[in-house]
């Protein structure tokens, strides 16, 4: 009987497995890299639930299921607005895909009521002295083992790098995990970028940023390190265990650092450095967008250089500023000179 069950359920997981490897392929092939890596990572969520509470694929894809699941998501894992639109909104995507274009989803209901709340307040956004603090920590001691120091020189200047990038560059986690070594030119500092919506953009580093990278890269042991030139990713996980970066032999090319793994590794600086509850890398992102606004860009100049479709994104910014200019005039963005200067007292200590 028990063995009947086994060959039931595993019946069941092939055809799940089956399922998804076709959405995601077939489904999904306009997507970017990264977009279809949390696709997977948001079906596994739903399907683990799912296995949990012994429900097949067309079990759990029922109303009911689907108001328990999104329960679930907003009580036990307290997930952001946002965060289980996205879920959801995947979910729908992968029902539609199964059952036929022209069927209205379980997930109707849910993702029709929970529109993103637009409204910004200041807790959303980081100070200059935060930055400070946080940018000061990452290459410090403060708070690590003898254990957790033995290898940290290997990948102590990958952490500030991403940091960089999306602080003072504006990168999401997606575009910081999706970039390949074709799409850095270290020699000029500027690195080639796509959005979500697969539209082009590009940034340019200034010169502590570009050093800063390329030390990191030459960090990496030589038989492990990504290839000029090559569809390799830049950002490549480390294994702590072995002291070294990990290799991915299916790939024939650096594992890939995942956008799981770069949410976890910012939460633990942020927490290293002391800072308040709730901020994350999603405050990086604001962090960036209300900068240039109170620099004096324009939503539309903004809009193209974040490759965004539309100004829209951008409104609760500038409804940020224009309601509450006492509280965004805290948040001015560091000089130029700054920088540098933090820049040079960060770096220095990474590389001795």
């Amino acid at each position: 009987m028990h063995s009947k069950r086994r060959r039931q359920m595993s019946s069941v997981e092939a055809a799940y497995e089956k399922l998804v490897t076709r959405f995601l392929t077939d489904g999904c092939e306009e997507k970017q890299k990264s977009s279809i890596r949390r696709y997977r990572y948001d079906i596994e969520l739903f399907r683990d639930w799912s296995e949990e509470r012994n429900l097949s694929l067309q079990e759990a894809m029922t109303n009911d299921h689907a108001d328990a699941f999104f329960l679930y998501l907003c009580t036990e894992k307290k997930y952001s607005t946002p965060t289980i639109r996205r879920i959801l909104s995947v979910l729908k995507q992968l029902y539609i895909f199964h059952f036929g274009s022209n069927l209205t989803t379980p997930f109707d209901r849910h993702l029709n009521s929970q529109e993103v709340e637009h409204k910004k307040e200041a807790s959303d956004f980081m100070k200059k002295k935060e930055i400070e603090k946080l940018l000061m920590t990452v290459p410090s001691r403060k708070g690590l083992s003898d254990h957790q120091l033995t290898h940290r020189h290997f990948y102590i200047e990958r952490n500030q790098a991403i940091i960089h990038l999306m602080l003072f560059y504006g990168l999401s986690i997606q575009e910081v995990t999706g970039l390949t070594m074709n799409h850095v030119h270290f020699q000029t500092g500027v690195i080639e970028l796509k959005s979500r919506k697969g539209k082009p953009r590009s940034v340019t580093l200034t010169d502590e940023d570009r050093v800063l990278l390329h030390h990191y890269y030459q960090k990496i042991p030589e038989p492990v390190r990504p290839r000029w030139h090559s569809s390799d990713p830049l950002f490549a996980a480390f294994d702590f265990q072995r002291g070294t970066y990990r290799w991915n032999y299916d790939d024939d090319a650096p594992k890939r650092l995942t956008d799981v793994s770069v949410q976890k590794m910012i939460r633990q600086e942020i927490s290293r450095a002391g800072l308040r509850k709730g901020m994350s890398a999603r405050s990086f992102r604001h962090t960036y967008i209300l900068h240039r606004l109170l620099e004096g860009r324009s939503a539309e100049e903004l809009k193209y250089e974040l490759a965004f479709v539309t100004a829209q994104p951008l409104e609760p910014y500038e409804n940020f500023i224009l309601s509450s200019p006492d509280e965004a005039a805290v948040f001015t963005p560091m000089t130029k000179k700054e920088r540098e200067e933090i820049t040079r007292l960060i770096t220095q200590p990474a590389r001795r």
